[in-house]
């Protein structure tokens, strides 16, 4: 992940804390936030037909 600054604490607590909830939801759901909202897809991240491309579409690259 790249931002135009460095995280403050709230924003790396918050990051943490998302990233320990995918974690914890393991083979059955993940998300992500594109920066104005917040998506769940069903399954595992990996498995995804969306891992391949998330990060480029995000970032407007693909």
């Amino acid at each position: 992940m790249s931002t135009e600054y460095p995280f403050t604490e709230k924003e790396a607590t918050i990051c943490w804390r998302l990233l320990d909830s995918l974690q914890r939801r393991g083979k059955h759901a993940w998300g992500y936030f594109d920066g104005l909202m917040s998506y769940k897809e069903p399954g595992a991240f990996d498995e995804s037909v969306r891992y391949d491309t998330l990060v480029d579409d995000l970032l407007g690259t693909g």
